[in-house]
């Protein structure tokens, strides 16, 4: 469990999450305020919920496969192993 933990890190999926969630209630306040003046459908706010609903895998998804490099975005390498020793008796 550790290093499932520490991967999520390593592949910033934890700063990915956190930033999605906030966003998202970012969004969800502006969606809310502007959204009636507007004259939009009362059921704007709700698609806009369920936008960022299904948008929410997606992006932890793309956090965990791929990292922002000054390259361009490539895929996350893997977690090498440590180099196993054996041990002569």
């Amino acid at each position: 469990m550790k290093g499932y933990l520490e991967e999520l890190k390593r592949r910033k999926v934890v700063r990915v999450c956190i930033a999605y969630i906030v966003g998202s209630w970012l969004l969800l306040q502006i969606a809310d305020t502007t959204f009636e003046p507007l004259n939009l459908p009362d059921w704007s706010t709700t698609l806009v919920l369920w936008l960022l609903i299904l948008g929410f895998p997606v992006a932890l998804f793309l956090a965990w496969a791929l990292e922002v490099t000054p390259e361009g975005i490539r895929r996350t390498p893997k977690r090498k192993k440590p180099a196993q020793t054996s041990n002569p008796k």
